[in-house]
């Protein structure tokens, strides 16, 4: 099985979609261990510059960076690594 990490929960935002069975779900492996990220929407494939937010905000677990997009809007880069590791402690934690 794999474990499913609702990124809107984990972030503590409002998520669009909450049927599971409607949303999207986006399967990320690191070290090993996979999990899906349950998400609103894809935005399509970018080349992006990845910059550090350590410089100028705290550190937020499950965030590597940011970027500005074609648009101008802010996109944060995800830590797959974190984001999948975070998941496995909680499935750990419950059972």
């Amino acid at each position: 099985f794999i474990s499913v990490v609702p990124l809107g929960t984990r972030f503590g935002v409002a998520q669009a979609q909450t049927d599971w069975c409607a949303g999207i779900m986006v399967v990320v492996e690191a070290d090993g261990l996979k999990a899906a990220l349950f998400v609103d929407e894809l935005g399509g494939q970018h080349q992006v510059v990845i910059k550090s937010l350590q410089a100028n905000f705290r550190r937020v677990d499950g965030v590597s960076g940011a970027t500005i997009m074609g648009d101008g809007q802010v996109a944060m880069i995800l830590d797959a690594p974190s984001l999948v590791s975070g998941a496995r402690r909680r499935l750990q934690s419950v059972a």
